[in-house]
């Protein structure tokens, strides 16, 4: 049967409508040569007769016809169906834009049926220029979801030279599937070029899309899913990691401040205490040693022994106080000066041989009140044992420095003693040298052998450092 949607256009066709003349035994016509031109003018008063098969139908509207090489969407709003893979013979009016074509007031029979045409696969705009109204087949990369209203959800897909527009119409989504931006998709449909007319010229038109209109939901095929890293996430996991850094950097910066407060208060306190340990030495050495020094002259004077000789320890005393409280003095070259010489005066003073072994190059380092304090009453004490119990010829005060550990040694030559029964008081002795390395950190040890004499070593750890 023949379908009929004709309005009468010209006398020729008005014959034809009134079937005075078979509109089908006209020459068969391609509506686009080779190259994509058309061999028709459009809005021509007179038909054409082409054959094509159909690639979608459209209830109501018509339906979209391969004709050859291209395609043509034909205008029939009739109610006798068509199925993709009809067989079509027509006879139409085109109508048409630079790359989009459509027949008009069209009669139309079919002629057979056969599987549903495959789409054209294209890869670039010229290829895509060419195929108005025709099935495609474009495969790329989503680089866009979005949502129009009234025209369902439209994707940008990029492929290589081409960007497409796939448009699913309501009722054609993706059965719930969720598109990713970055999805490899493989789609078809109806392509459509949509164009803008130039200014200045209604006739010239730019194109602006690529459109292709899917058909149902399995025209869409997902073939590889994007990496969680796509540059959504890579901004985000950025301003995050920047966001954290900044906090860092924030929180740096608040404790550096506590800190540099914190060092400076102790440098400030630290300078007071300095001071102040300064004022009384020098107040313990102008005032109190000098009333101690006068004390010594008047008994010396009266030849009060005992006296001149209670005065001359309590100047002893004082000069060792004096010079433990001395902030001028907390270092280690003035500590070990400091020793060497009280070790000298004491054992030359009864005529005991003093031996000094030093290394050839002492550190500069800070060494604290406390430390010089304990370690001096810790040697003093070594040697003053030495002379009152082991009778020496000489008397030998070592140091040594290596890995931040100072050494102090202490060997006499006299007459030693046997460690598991030491000589009456010297326990108690032993104990509170123990008791005052400890005190500073450090170690005390002691070996002696019943006349090879006793040898004394202290060792502790200078967490001053260098000294500033």
């Amino acid at each position: 049967p023949v379908h009929s949607c004709m309005v009468a256009r010209s006398d020729d066709d008005v014959a034809l409508a009134g079937h005075s003349q078979d509109p089908f035994s006209r020459p068969v016509r391609h509506i686009k040569g080779d190259t994509g031109k058309l061999t028709v003018a459009a809005a021509s008063p007179h038909g054409v007769h082409v054959r094509g098969v159909v690639i979608r139908d459209y209830p109501g509207r018509g339906f979209a016809l391969r004709d050859g090489n291209a395609g043509v969407f034909v205008d029939c709003p009739s109610d006798q169906a068509v199925v993709p893979g009809d067989e079509i013979d027509l006879y139409g009016f085109v109508v048409a834009d630079q790359y989009n074509v459509k027949l008009e007031d069209v009669v139309f029979r079919k002629t057979g049926s056969g599987p549903p045409p495959k789409p054209v696969k294209i890869r670039s705009l010229a290829e895509a220029l060419v195929r108005g109204y025709d099935l495609v087949e474009v495969e790329g990369v989503i680089d866009e979801e979005q949502s129009a209203l009234g025209e369902g959800r439209w994707t940008v897909v990029r492929g290589g030279a081409l960007t497409a527009v796939i448009v699913r119409a309501p009722g054609v989504e993706n059965a719930g599937r969720k598109l990713q931006v970055g999805s490899l998709v493989r789609v078809s449909g109806i392509c459509l070029v949509k164009t803008v007319s130039d200014l200045g010229s209604p006739v010239e038109k730019s194109v602006q899309s690529i459109q292709v209109f899917l058909r149902k939901p399995a025209d869409l095929t997902i073939l590889k899913l994007p990496s969680w890293w796509t540059p959504q996430h890579i901004a985000m996991v950025l301003g995050g990691v920047t966001g954290f850094l900044i906090l860092v950097i924030v929180a740096g910066m608040a404790v550096f401040r506590i800190r540099l407060r914190r060092e400076a208060d102790q440098r400030f306190h630290g300078l007071a205490m300095e001071q102040e340990r300064a004022r009384i030495a020098k107040d313990m050495h102008d005032e109190v040693g000098f009333d101690l020094t006068r004390i010594t002259r008047l008994a010396e004077q009266s030849h009060d022994k005992v006296i001149a000789e209670a005065a001359r320890d309590a100047v002893q005393s004082m000069d060792e106080i004096v010079w433990a409280v001395n902030p001028s003095n907390d270092t280690l070259i003035n500590t070990v000066g400091y020793f060497v010489a009280f070790a000298e005066q004491q054992l030359r003073s009864i005529g005991i041989g003093c031996r000094i072994d030093l290394p050839a190059d002492l550190p500069d380092l800070s060494v604290s009140a406390e430390m010089r304090h304990n370690l001096f009453m810790v040697v003093k004490e070594a040697i003053n044992n030495a002379v009152k119990h082991g009778m020496p010829k000489t008397v030998r005060l070592g140091f040594e420095y290596a890995g931040d550990i100072l050494t102090v040694t202490v060997q006499d030559d006299g007459l030693g003693f046997d460690q598991q029964v030491p000589p009456a008081g010297e326990a108690d002795g032993l104990n509170n040298m123990r008791g005052r390395m400890s005190a500073i950190g450090g170690e005390f040890a002691v070996q002696s052998v019943p006349g090879s004499g006793t040898q004394c070593v202290m060792r502790v750890r200078l967490k001053g450092g260098a000294r500033p």
